[in-house]
């Protein structure tokens, strides 16, 4: 009956996130003149839409990069390897619903590379948290120093508290991931002997797995006392956000909008505020309606605003698309099993 109930929860969240990207995309679409909004994509700047897809390519490998050096304080891996599974993890994060494909990079860490699942899991959250946190300081910065006012913020005809629910979505998020990492750090040893015992009353084999998961978790969190590892994580977010920035402003300039950086580091907090939502698979609707609502409030119209919400969303696609399915068929790594895995853990999580 627990599986069951697992299962019908997973179909409502679909349904929920398919309703919602649909009724994004109508409510983006329905009334958008398709003479304009083909126009204003004929007329892009090919060199500097070249130059967003260079940055998105820059930002995906500097992604790797970090990763690469989170998951060397816990085991050595070649960046070759490390590329490969990130770049099959961010397919799989696109393609799944749930945020499932959070679970591809550890998964592949340890079948590719047998490191330890538990501190696999622990490098994709102190990266998560990394971001979170980043995030957040992009979130205040907006907030204070934008000369817009961004209290209310239109999708469509619909008035949204965007610093309230900003602040909220930003929270919540944080939680899961900061809140981990900190439990781990303040109760250490403590946190896999009350693991071991809660679930040894269950079952002692599950316990012993428990608890070894947990103590691999716990062996990575320990490395988080490096002081150069912690400058090396600081310099490449800094780095990683501003390739960010400079992949939403050069499409500005292809689009022919004079907007300065901080516009562009406006439209980026708004939209990856949005993608926080329970999106569908691709963030379908949803990227669309947070980067078309973003740049309203530069007055950009809803044709235009369209057309550039498409073809960044589209480079950003072909990007993790084009790289991620490359290494499945280079290294012939099984999606499939990646998308049972996640399944696998999701249910075992609802359990």
């Amino acid at each position: 009956m627990a599986g069951r109930g697992a299962a019908w929860k997973r179909w409502l969240k679909l349904l929920f996130s398919l309703a919602l990207g649909a009724g994004l995309l109508w409510l983006i679409f329905h009334d958008i003149d398709l003479d304009e909004f083909l126009g204003y994509i004929a007329a892009t700047r090919l060199g500097w839409w070249a130059m967003c897809l260079t940055a998105f390519l820059g930002l995906h490998l500097s992604r790797a990069w970090r990763w690469g050096k989170i998951v060397a304080q816990i085991q050595p891996v070649p960046f070759r390897q490390v590329l490969s599974i990130n770049s099959v993890g961010f397919l799989a994060i696109q393609s799944l619903p749930f945020r499932l494909g959070e679970f591809a990079r550890p998964y592949l860490l340890h079948e590719r590379e047998d490191v330890p699942f538990g501190s696999a899991m622990y490098s994709v959250v102190v990266e998560r948290t990394i971001d979170i946190f980043a995030l957040a300081a992009m979130f205040a910065i907006v907030v204070f120093f934008a000369d817009i006012p961004l209290e209310v913020f239109y999708l469509g005809d619909y008035p949204l508290a965007f610093v309230e629910k900003g602040r909220t979505a930003i929270a919540i998020s944080m939680v899961p991931f900061a809140g981990c990492l900190l439990a781990f750090l303040v109760l250490q040893e403590r946190a896999v002997r009350w693991t071991e015992a809660i679930v040894g009353r269950v079952h002692k084999g599950l316990a012993r797995k428990a608890s070894g998961m947990m103590q691999s978790f716990l062996d990575g969190v320990r490395t988080m006392k490096d002081l150069r590892f912690g400058a090396v994580m600081l310099s490449s977010t800094v780095f990683i956000w501003l390739l960010n920035i400079v992949c939403m402003w050069s499409l500005c300039v292809a689009f022919n909008l004079e907007l300065s950086l901080m516009a562009a580091l406006v439209l980026l907090v708004v939209l990856v505020v949005g993608v926080l939502l329970p999106a569908p698979p691709l963030f379908a609707g949803v990227f669309e309606a947070f980067v078309i609502g973003g740049l309203a409030l530069y007055g950009v119209g809803k044709d235009e605003a369209a057309a550039y919400a498409v073809v960044c969303h589209v480079t950003q696609t072909i990007v993790i698309f084009g790289i991620g399915l490359a290494f499945l068929w280079i290294d012939q790594i099984s999606f499939a099993k990646i998308i049972q895995f996640a399944r696998t853990v999701s249910e075992d999580e609802a359990d």
